[in-house]
């Protein structure tokens, strides 16, 4: 849902074509067991959908009704058509008041943060710092609006009620599972620079 899916195959699929409509990541195993012929198994649920329509044609739709995203255990938001929905408030990061000297208070350790051993800070990435307070079941429309600046849950109350639909019967759907136990500390590095791709020989 964040990137874009770009397939070649020549012979098979059509060239230079382009579709809006929303995948996921689950999508792939489907539509890899349809070009080869196979089957999906059936003694399990799977949540990925066939997306050989949409690979063949602009104009085929998204095969899923609405898109979820999650963080942990938490349904964050639901994506349908060119509408998407904040289950959650969504944090937004302060900006540090010297941007250029800010540094990563977790520090590239080779645990927490890997790599880039230099990490980019906020004056490198800003995007976009307006725009309504985070707050939950807010609703934007990010066709027109990209950069999520408009809150429009009360321009389009059926819309906020179709997807706020979705989320709730989503999460009453979700197993609940125990939550793991504490593993132990890692040992940190201080220091010094984490190169996985250079040999040692």
């Amino acid at each position: 849902m964040r990137v874009p899916c770009i397939v070649r195959w020549p012979g098979r699929l059509p060239a230079g074509m382009v579709n809006p409509s929303l995948a996921s990541i689950v999508d792939i195993f489907p539509t890899l067991l349809h070009a080869a012929g196979a089957a999906l198994p059936s003694n399990r649920v799977i949540d990925g959908k066939n997306l050989w329509p949409i690979l063949m044609s602009e104009q085929a739709p998204s095969a899923h009704p609405f898109l979820i995203t999650m963080h942990a255990d938490r349904l964050m938001t639901v994506h349908s058509g060119p509408w998407k929905l904040h289950v959650h408030a969504q944090r937004k990061d302060p900006i540090p008041e010297d941007p250029e000297a800010w540094t990563d208070p977790r520090a590239p350790d080779g645990v927490t943060i890997i790599a880039p051993f230099e990490q980019y800070n906020p004056a490198q990435y800003p995007g976009l710092t307006s725009g309504p307070d985070p707050k939950a079941w807010q609703l934007f429309n990010v066709k027109d609006d990209p950069g999520e600046q408009t809150d429009v849950s009360a321009l389009h109350p059926n819309v906020l009620k179709r997807l706020k639909g979705y989320a709730e019967a989503t999460m009453a759907d979700m197993p609940r599972f125990p939550r793991p136990q504490s593993t132990p500390t890692f040992k940190r590095n201080t220091g010094g620079r984490l190169d996985l791709w250079t040999s040692q020989e």
